[in-house]
């Protein structure tokens, strides 16, 4: 039997077949919102190897095929960030390439305008070199920020050639450049019609250069930890996180607050995939993010929710333990930015069963963690609502085409835990 993964390694791994989606890899986890980052993703993958081969598999596959996407320059800058296991396994796989080993084709790189291969769309304009990072970078800048050679820096180049392309940028009037004391701050001279012009960008960075090598740290930890006594995980647990405080705190990441050492390294996993892998959730306002689950199954809290729940206007779940009615949410694609939105779904059996080998009858129960800790609801079905009495009842939120004209079914939800 295999042994049962730590909540982190999972989290992990479901991280990694994301953003592999993202970039063409055939997988069944949502590609991410963020723009995906290649060479600090091979790295990552390659310390996930050993907890699922076909993962690297199909990187692998990925990497012999798409080569001209690379940067090899930043491949060699960002492997110090990651362990030497890791930098051995991704420098035989570079070795590997001149060969031309036979690939699997599964791999599809038909379209790039997605906000997850918003850096490739970039190098394949600029170059696979800085130029796209630092772009990247300026585009996903909040409003009031600029940005500064040394804090470009982190982007797996040189801080003398991030300032000479930063300077070229300027010369050519794509980057505005306004002296600062002893710096000089940079923005993008229309970052509108730049934004416009490779849409669907990314909402903000992420910064995967950084946070995917923190992560490594702590997946490393869990397997040298794996089934030791709480209070040695506790110990160990730490001092790791003190050696990452700088990392922690470039990321504008405080440290967590964990009283308890018996429990210290679960509630510090948790802590980290709440913190460091999971992206921020494009929100319906009054929607309830979760999971659905039969009965007798056991709930597990994704890195990326597909499944919510809308709540009729006027109830307030967060402070009800009685039942409470809403419609089911479903992701659908959209062919204009950003690619995909939450509608109501009027099939809402379907939706929220999925299993289509579950039995008909088998009580369905939906599992959240808006609220803080879980909470779990038994699930009934409610009266159906056609179009206008749909809005009348839960506001003007997107609806999926066919229930324009079709009843879309209600949920009762009836708190458990």
């Amino acid at each position: 039997m295999a042994r049962a993964r730590e909540p982190l390694v999972e989290a992990a791994l479901d991280l990694a077949w994301s953003h592999w989606d993202g970039l063409g890899v055939r997988g069944v986890v949502r590609a991410p919102d963020s723009a995906v980052d290649p060479e600090a993703l091979i790295h990552f993958t390659a310390v996930l190897a050993k907890e699922d081969p076909r993962l690297w598999d199909e990187a692998t596959d990925w990497w012999v095929r798409f080569q001209r996407f690379v940067s090899r320059s930043r491949v060699a800058r960002l492997s110090r960030e990651f362990d030497e296991g890791a930098r051995d396994k991704v420098r035989e796989l570079d070795a590997s390439v001149a060969a031309r080993p036979k690939t699997s084709g599964k791999s599809r790189l038909e379209r790039l305008d997605t906000a997850a291969r918003t850096l490739l769309r970039l190098r394949c304009a600029f170059g696979a070199n800085a130029r796209a990072e630092i772009l990247l970078a300026l585009l996903t800048l909040p409003a009031h920020q600029d940005a500064t050679a040394r804090s470009l820096s982190e982007l797996g180049y040189s801080k003398r050639n991030i300032a000479l392309v930063l300077d070229e940028l300027r010369f050519a009037g794509l980057v505005t450049a306004s002296p600062d004391a002893n710096r000089t701050r940079y923005r993008l001279a229309a970052p509108e019609p730049f934004a416009e012009l490779f849409a669907p960008v990314p909402e903000q960075a992420m910064r995967w250069h950084v946070r995917l090598p923190l992560i490594a740290r702590f997946v490393a930890l869990a397997e040298r930890i794996r089934g030791k006594d709480p209070l040695i995980q506790a110990v160990e647990a730490r001092k790791t996180l003190a050696n990452q405080s700088a990392r922690l705190a470039a990321l504008d990441v405080g440290a967590p607050s964990i009283s308890s050492p018996n429990t210290y390294w679960t509630e510090l996993q948790t802590w980290l995939v709440d913190h460091l892998l999971r992206e921020p959730s494009r929100r319906v306002p009054r929607m309830v993010e979760g999971v659905w689950f039969l009965e007798g199954a056991t709930a597990r809290k994704p890195l990326q929710f597909t499944s919510a729940v809308l709540p009729a206007r006027g109830v307030e779940p967060a402070g009800d333990d009685r039942a409470w009615r809403g419609v089911a949410l479903v992701q659908t694609s959209l062919v204009e930015p950003p690619g995909w939105r939450w509608s109501v779904s009027p099939s809402a059996r379907m939706q929220v069963r999925g299993d289509s080998h579950a039995r008909p009858d088998a009580p369905l129960h939906f599992a959240t963690w808006d609220f803080g800790e879980q909470r779990s609801y038994r699930v009934d079905f409610g009266p159906a609502l056609l179009a206008e009495k749909l809005v009348r009842q839960y506001g003007d939120v997107p609806v999926v085409r066919q229930a324009l004209d079709q009843p879309v079914t209600q949920l009762v939800l009836t708190r458990e835990s």
